[in-house]
Order: structure tokens, then C-alpha cells, then sequence
């Protein structure tokens, strides 16, 4: 019963940004996707600072003393992964000014199921 209401959840919630982003992505309104992006991820990145300096015990991956290694870690492994995730956020938030809603959220939820896919 719980997963049913988390899934029903998750939709709502889904439909509802979709929505509102396809709102506020038009061109009489903000349709700079990219602005939208770098603000989106400051307030992430700062919200994870915050946590990380109020509960570093959440973090135990960061807990390594070997600071060199964990840069060299961060460049190869993690700054690939997030310049393609703002890539990613930068086109799907461009695919709001010239998509329709109905297919935004068709593509969103499929998206779920070739992540799933994939990570198999």
C-alpha cells in the first residue's frame, strides 16, 4: 500500500514541475534555460554544503584523509558525470519552448523506465 501511495506520489509531484516549468519556460516569461540550470545547482550545491557542515557523518565517502586522492577521484570519476547531468538539464529545460506538455511528461516518465533498463 505504501509503494502504491509513493508511486502515486511521484507522479504528482512529476506532473505538477513539468507543468510549472513548461509555465515559466515560455518565451513571454523566462526561456533561459540555462540561468535556470546554474541556479538550480547553486541552490543544490549549497544545500549539500550546509548538510555536509551540519551532519558530515552522512557523507562517509568524504571522510578519506588522503586529500590528493580524492581530487584526483572528483576529476575523473564525479565532474564527468555532472557536466553531463547539467547538460542533460540545460536541453530538457530547452525542450520546454518547443515541445508540447503532453509529450514532455510522456518522455519524463519513459525516462524512468531506459534508466532502469540501463542500470541493469
Amino acid at each position: 500500500m505504501m509503494m502504491f501511495f509513493m508511486a502515486i506520489l511521484y507522479i504528482v509531484n512529476s506532473s505538477g514541475l513539468i507543468a510549472y516549468n513548461k509555465f515559466l519556460m515560455s518565451e513571454g516569461r523566462f526561456p533561459f534555460s540555462i540561468a535556470l540550470v546554474m541556479c538550480h545547482m547553486l541552490v543544490c550545491s549549497i544545500f549539500s554544503g550546509t548538510l555536509y557542515c551540519v551532519r558530515p557523518d552522512l557523507f562517509p565517502a568524504l571522510h578519506n584523509k588522503d586529500n590528493a586522492q580524492n581530487i584526483r577521484k572528483f576529476m575523473y570519476w564525479i565532474l564527468p558525470i555532472s557536466v553531463a547531468f547539467a547538460g542533460t538539464l540545460v536541453l530538457s529545460n530547452q525542450a520546454y519552448l518547443y515541445c508540447s506538455l503532453a509529450f514532455l511528461q510522456m518522455m519524463k516518465e519513459g525516462n524512468l523506465i531506459l534508466v532502469y533498463v540501463a542500470s541493469l
